[in-house]
């Protein structure tokens, strides 16, 4: 409950609307769903796939704001 209530506290700030939130540990390896479930954009099991869904989610973004079709806001 208390990740899902930061998480709402940060969707709920106007001012960090492109904010990714990326949680992660030993619950969420357990659980994915759990991620989903708090409300954040993904998950990663170790701080390297932590990196690397941090560039996706970055270059995502980068590639929505230049106006490539397909890609999530």
């Amino acid at each position: 409950p208390a990740v899902r209530r930061l998480v709402a506290a940060v969707r709920a700030d106007e001012r960090l609307a492109d904010l990714r939130v990326v949680v992660g540990g030993r619950p969420f390896e357990l659980a994915p769903d759990l991620a989903a479930s708090v409300g954040a954009d993904g998950w990663a099991p170790d701080p390297a796939s932590a990196l690397a869904l941090c560039n996706r989610l970055v270059e995502q973004r980068l590639a929505h704001s230049s106006g490539a079709v397909g890609s999530r806001p």
